[in-house]
């Protein structure tokens, strides 16, 4: 697979997989205009397999904070074990070293190697030590209230009978960080200071964003499995995208993603004031209260 944004060399994965199907390894590659491939191999990832086809081990790079410029680091050397006799993870082991294991799946918590997941009655995971959360769901086992540090965080997502995401509630110690709500594809974002303000209408091609009172059309190039590759859009008004290195630069979001839907780390686009969340495959991102590792590990529960 080879992908290029504007002003960067062509990146690539090389991609093996098993006789089932299941991916092996990722050997990732920057190809000059010449064709010639570095050998850096800086986002790569290896993976071995139970016979139920459960990650067993996870090996992955990526460049980290090496001084005033950046390095080729591991950043996750996972070992996943399970209940005996099924497909529910129990415990994680991460042997990265301690420099840089925190991005990628990191243990905020610090949680001891014994530590393990809980499930409920019906298999929905209903506790993380490794991020210090409990889930509780609904009756549609969708997570209906995510808390964190003995319950001083909470998320609350409310939900239509049909599954729909209605609203998502963010506090902190009892004090409401912020409400989400959710309206066909239009976004709403309430707080205590600010009141209810449209915040995003969001559509095929990308949204229209509201930019401190002023309406901006924002456009998405996405891949073939839907993940937002790019945001751009055209400040000034002059039927250009402009490239620049400056607060002109109209390329507002630039994201790369691991096989697995980690964001690479990386000298990228970003306009991290204005982010938009809906990135791999177009779902939205929840990344509050260091949701963001858990989520790229297991993509399952990004959807919230």
């Amino acid at each position: 697979m080879i992908w290029r944004t504007r002003g960067r060399e062509r990146q690539s994965y090389s991609l093996t997989y098993d006789y089932l199907d299941r991916l092996l390894t990722s050997t990732y590659a920057d190809i000059t205009d010449a064709g010639t491939p570095n050998s850096s191999n800086a986002y790569r990832e290896n993976l071995t397999y139970d016979a139920r086809g459960n990650i067993l081990t996870l090996n992955r790079y990526g460049y980290t904070p090496s001084g005033a410029c950046f390095a080729v680091n591991q950043i996750d050397n996972l070992t996943c074990t399970y209940n005996t006799g099924t497909n529910k993870l129990q415990k994680i082991a991460d042997a990265a070293p301690s420099g840089t294991k925190m991005y990628g799946w990191h243990n905020v918590t610090g949680a001891v190697s014994t530590a393990q997941y809980a499930y409920d009655a019906n298999g929905n995971m209903s506790s993380d030590p490794y991020k210090g959360m409990n889930v509780a769901y609904n009756f549609l086992n969708l997570p209906s209230q995510m808390s964190f540090s003995s319950g001083t965080k909470t998320i609350d997502v409310l939900y239509d009978a049909t599954g729909r995401k209605l609203r998502k509630t963010v506090t902190d110690g009892g004090v409401l960080q912020y409400r989400q709500e959710y309206v066909n594809g239009i976004e709403y974002r309430y707080t205590t200071a600010g009141g209810t303000v449209l915040e995003a209408v969001y559509h095929a091609e990308g949204r229209v964003y509201n930019n401190g009172g002023t309406l901006r059309y924002e456009y998405a190039i996405r891949d073939h499995l839907g993940n937002t590759r790019l945001t751009f859009t055209d400040k000034n008004g002059n039927g250009v995208v402009d490239v620049t290195n400056t607060a002109s630069n109209e390329i507002l979001q630039e994201n790369h993603f691991y096989p697995f839907g980690l964001d690479m780390a990386g000298p990228w686009m970003n306009d991290a004031a204005q982010d938009n969340l809906y990135k791999y495959n177009d779902k939205e991102l929840n990344d509050n209260f260091g949701l963001l590792p858990l989520l790229a590990f297991l993509p399952t529960m990004a959807d919230i």
